[in-house]
């Protein structure tokens, strides 16, 4: 009698246990296995870098027929250093030579060519600019072949590379010629006017030193840039001045 009324007292637990297991289940539901959420299908492909590090920051959309290389920006030229007549610079026993300096303006002469026809310096003058060359044919063969390249750096860099913007070429040779001057200027062939200063009294008003001497005037006959000697600087500086000097007025 004991025995039976332990086995029902454990039948009636075991049904106990059962109906609450099965209560709690209807009323959580089932545990589900964790996965991992799919994108949204919206037209575009989502990167699995965008998946794994969804922090990163979403680049624009290019157009459609767009590249997507970047535009490799175009570099504007540098700007051309701008022309300047060169500095007149002078050790003191030179400038003491000078007489006309840079700023002044030359005087007026009328001084015959070579073939004794009168010419008035201030009718020569170019419209722009005009290169006032004096200049002497010597004795000596030095001498005579340094005006005679003188001459022909003149025709060469000045008249023939900017006579047709404005700028002349006056030549005027200090002292009597003695008949070597026109044979040295049917060599060099210049086509701008020569004059002859027989007496060196023109000249005088200019310098102490002998000749050669340059100078650079402006339209109204105010001296712009000299030197009191030729050589290849000397050139070369008076190339820069007459290509300053054009470059200003155009």
């Amino acid at each position: 009698m004991m025995r039976c009324q332990r086995h029902r007292r454990t039948e009636l637990l075991f049904t106990f246990c059962l109906v609450l297991g099965i209560g709690l289940l209807v009323t959580l539901g089932c545990p589900r296995p964790a996965s991992q959420e799919r994108p949204k299908a919206s037209g575009q492909q989502v990167s699995s870098q965008s998946i794994a590090n969804p922090s990163t920051p979403k680049q624009p959309a290019t157009e459609m027929g767009e590249s997507a290389t970047p535009q490799v920006p175009v570099s504007e030229p540098a700007p051309k250093s701008e022309l300047k007549i060169p500095s007149v610079v002078m050790a003191e026993v030179d400038r003491a030579q000078c007489k006309l300096f840079v700023g002044d303006v030359i005087p007026t002469a009328v001084l015959p060519n070579l073939e004794g026809q009168e010419s008035d310096i201030k009718q020569l003058l170019g419209n722009e600019g005009t290169v006032l060359v004096f200049f002497s044919v010597g004795e000596g063969q030095r001498e005579r072949l340094l005006a005679s390249n003188l001459l022909g750096d003149l025709q060469e860099d000045i008249v023939k590379t900017h006579g047709s913007s404005g700028v002349s070429v006056i030549a005027i040779h200090v002292a009597d010629d003695k008949g070597r001057l026109a044979a040295l200027v049917k060599d060099a062939q210049v086509e701008f006017p020569v004059l002859v200063d027989r007496d060196g009294k023109y000249y005088g008003q200019f310098a102490l030193h002998s000749p050669p001497a340059l100078y650079l005037l402006d339209s109204s006959g105010k001296i712009l840039w000299l030197d009191i000697e030729y050589s290849r600087a000397t050139r070369e500086n008076l190339k820069q001045a007459v290509e300053a000097l054009v470059a200003k007025k155009s």
